[in-house]
């Protein structure tokens, strides 16, 4: 009897160890898995962003090369192109965004003396006239100031007319909002068309609203 219990015993210890050995290479088994998925995982990430990274190179190539091919078909420089709006926008919102006679005035000053632009041009004397103040005994009033009249610039959109050597004609729709004292808004289409130097500097403007 006493040798069946230990034979029983025995049993159930060598049972535990079976149990536990299994486990153990199972726990190892499963660490090897999942290194061995994580190294997979980790080499398909860099493996994906080397593919990605060389894409872009790609991509930045590819635009570089049709530059080159539009240039050398039409004389187009498109980052001349790009240099130029940055520019101009600079200039345009400048003349289009006023809330003040005051604003306008120094608006119009910055043509003659920063941007060179002659008093007797057809942007001074019809597109951006001089305004005339009036007074009425101490006080003085002008046309903007006294309908609250001012100007806002929204966005624009520019095309080439014509590229003389290094001077760039433009043809560029300019689209800005105004509202009076009266509560009336109302957004508005403003052509300009102007030429440009190889320094970005403008040469000539012109501009006119376009009727809807």
């Amino acid at each position: 009897m006493e040798q069946d219990n230990r034979k029983e015993f025995y049993h159930k210890v060598l049972a535990i160890v079976i149990c536990s050995v299994i486990f153990l290479v199972s726990l190892g088994v499963s660490s090897m898995i999942h290194k061995s998925y994580a190294k997979r995982a980790e080499s398909a990430r860099l493996s994906m962003s080397e593919q990605y990274n060389k894409l872009a190179t790609l991509k930045a190539s590819q635009k570089n090369d049709e530059n080159a091919v539009n240039e050398e078909m039409t004389g187009l420089d498109k980052l001349r192109v790009e240099r130029d709006d940055k520019a101009c926008e600079k200039f345009i919102k400048s003349v289009t965004t006023w809330s003040s006679s005051a604003e306008y005035k120094a608006a119009r000053s910055d043509v003659i003396k920063k941007y060179k632009i002659s008093e007797s041009s057809s942007f001074l004397t019809q597109f951006m006239p001089e305004v005339s103040d009036f007074k009425a005994g101490d006080l003085t009033f002008n046309e903007i100031d006294s309908k609250k009249i001012n100007m806002l610039f929204t966005s624009m959109k520019s095309t080439v007319l014509s590229i003389d050597g290094d001077t760039y004609t433009y043809y560029t729709v300019v689209t800005v909002g105004s509202s009076n004292n009266k509560g009336a808004t109302v957004s508005n289409d403003v052509a300009f068309v102007y030429s440009t130097n190889s320094d970005h500097q403008i040469l000539s403007v012109e501009a006119y609203t376009l009727l809807k």
